[in-house]
């Protein structure tokens, strides 16, 4: 895949404070050019329901694109094709259709710098505004609904997707995402090891460009 876009700034939420899903960088799409992304990331040290210290990784993405919201929508859909936008995912595949707009997708990931693999099953959840010409799809981690495959399976992973038509036909693409990595691990390894929103970004548009 070649690099579609350049990072246009990539900041550490310290800077702004608060929590990075109430953070919106929307205001900020003006003055982006095409082919940059504006992000907000960061890890962040909280408190699960077992009263367990876990690491939380939050982020927040934005970019625009000269690409159909028709080509965006059949890429998000195909679950098929995200391992080629998803970092290090080597399995992907939708286990359980409810409807049209609803589904169960399974992600494997390959681990790297000597993380063991991982996998999740994600509920989607395809939500489509024909008045405002837009889409959002809504991810949110199933944890039981297969048995184990023999690797950790990350039991909290929420990921926002949302997709709009611009005025000069082009689309303004955005994505928010939380989650739980399912190992104790450096900071470093969890932020090269699990999935990042630039690459999920570029990986989106250079699908849909027919690539």
């Amino acid at each position: 895949m070649k690099v579609y876009s350049r990072i246009l700034c990539l900041l550490a939420l310290a800077l702004f404070g608060g929590n990075i899903m109430g953070q919106s960088i929307n205001h900020s799409i003006e003055a982006l050019e095409e082919g940059e992304i504006l992000v907000l990331s960061n890890l962040v040290q909280g408190i699960n329901n077992s009263g367990e210290q876990v690491k939380t990784g939050k982020y927040q993405a934005i970019t625009t694109a000269d690409v159909s919201i028709e080509d965006c929508l059949k890429v998000m859909k195909e679950t098929s094709l995200h391992n080629d936008i998803i970092r290090n995912a080597s399995r992907t595949e939708k286990i359980k259709t409810i409807s049209d707009d609803e589904w169960y997708s399974y992600y494997y990931f390959s681990g790297a710098f000597g993380m063991p693999d991982y996998d999740a099953v994600m509920k989607m959840q395809c939500f489509i505004n024909e008045a405002n010409n837009s889409f959002t799809i809504l991810g949110t981690a199933s944890p039981g609904l297969i048995e184990s495959r023999g690797v950790g399976r990350i039991e909290s992973y929420e990921i926002l997707c949302a997709v709009r038509e611009l005025e000069d036909d082009k689309v303004e693409i955005s994505i928010s995402a939380e989650y739980t990595p399912v190992n104790t691990v450096p900071d470093w390894k969890i932020k090269m090891c699990y999935p990042e929103p630039v690459s999920l970004l570029e990986g989106m548009i250079w699908l849909a460009e027919g690539r």
